[in-house]
């Protein structure tokens, strides 16, 4: 996703590094492949069994969250996702929003993998203190879930293509802790995409430039 406070951080300080010298490789950034055909089927290929398996009556997409004051830094009008429709549908005027790609991810793999609305949910994670970050945080969705009554939950991080702390610990640890004491019965992370053979090839597509795209007409705005 475009994290755009992460993204554009990375590459200026690799943009940085490389200014060094005046002798280094050519450099290409792979852009945000949210809407990446590849990436997409990895994430079902992982998710699908994961969710069986769990036996989960509903699902939570955690994304990990960015302060609200980031969220906008894309929009050169400074525009508030409220008014761009960022949570209902992508177009040309928020296809850079990361709230925007987050809500329409969710929609498409929860359609892929046949889940309704009231079987998933979305969550953002990691937050720290100091300022606002996105809502709803997933923090506070996982015991209100148990409260409202579900009994097996699973999370995926779509966010995350490798398994680390934030997933591992903040979700599979703590979160399962969290659902268990509000009632619930049993949570289970659904795996990131890590080493799996359909995101292996989907990575491969990326970087060497054959990526293939989902990516649904953008319309004019909101």
């Amino acid at each position: 996703l475009n994290a755009v406070s992460a993204n554009v951080t990375v590459v200026a300080r690799v943009m940085e590094l490389l200014s060094r010298d005046f002798d280094f490789p050519p450099l290409r950034v792979v852009p945000p492949f949210v809407q990446d055909a590849g990436f997409l089927a990895a994430m079902e290929a992982v998710a699908r069994p994961a969710i069986e398996a769990a036996g989960a009556d509903h699902v939570l997409f955690s994304y990990h969250g960015i302060p609200e004051r980031h969220v906008h830094t894309g929009d050169a009008q400074g525009r508030h996702c409220d008014a761009l429709g960022c949570r209902e549908r992508l177009h040309k005027e928020n296809h850079s929003c990361y709230r925007a790609q987050a809500y329409w991810l969710t929609r498409t793999l929860a359609e892929r993998l046949g889940l309704g609305p009231e079987a998933h949910s979305i969550g953002f994670q990691s937050r720290m203190s100091g300022t606002p970050w996105m809502q709803p945080y997933t923090d506070v969705v996982i015991p209100e879930l148990a409260k409202r009554g579900v009994k097996r939950l699973a999370v995926i991080c779509p966010s995350f293509v490798a398994d680390c702390l934030e997933t591992l610990e903040e979700i599979a640890m703590r979160g399962r802790d969290d659902f268990l004491a509000a009632g619930g019965e049993e949570l289970a992370l659904v795996p990131s995409l890590n080493a799996h053979p359909a995101w292996v090839d989907a990575t491969v597509a990326l970087v060497t430039g054959t990526r293939s795209s989902v990516r649904e007409p953008l319309e004019a705005g909101a």
